[in-house]
């Protein structure tokens, strides 16, 4: 089995049992543990972070967010390239156009971090 399918794999499982812990969750089927905490933020902890997140301002999201992003792709070229001699490496350039194609999508993911905060405090409010 090549790197690429294993990657691919464990991805796809972390997507599926993040799906299945917020069905269950929010069905009241089961109540959230440290397990499913893992793979799925309950509403009561993303208004803690959320809070967090909003005081220290949408650049500091950003660029740790990028940072993480970055460093996780350094770490897998890394590993491309220890398994395949002959791996091609992401250049400066390539790095760089993550970093803004980042920007962008976590900028995003700011606006709608708000939106579902703001229902929520609605929600709690009620």
């Amino acid at each position: 089995m090549k790197i690429e399918d294993i990657a691919f794999s464990a991805l796809l499982a972390v997507g599926l049992i993040t799906l299945t812990f917020r069905g269950l969750i929010k069905k009241n089927l089961i109540k959230p543990s440290k397990i499913s905490r893992i793979f799925y933020q309950d509403d009561e902890s993303f208004i803690n972070y959320w809070e967090k997140a909003q005081e220290k301002g949408i650049l500091n999201y950003i660029i740790k967010k990028i940072i993480y992003m970055t460093i996780t792709f350094g770490i897998m070229n890394g590993i491309s390239v220890l398994y395949k001699k002959q791996a091609q490496t992401v250049t400066l350039f390539g790095y760089l156009l993550i970093c803004v194609i980042a920007g962008g999508l976590y900028y995003i993911s700011w606006g709608d971090n708000q939106n579902k905060y703001n229902e929520l405090k609605e929600k709690e409010d009620r």
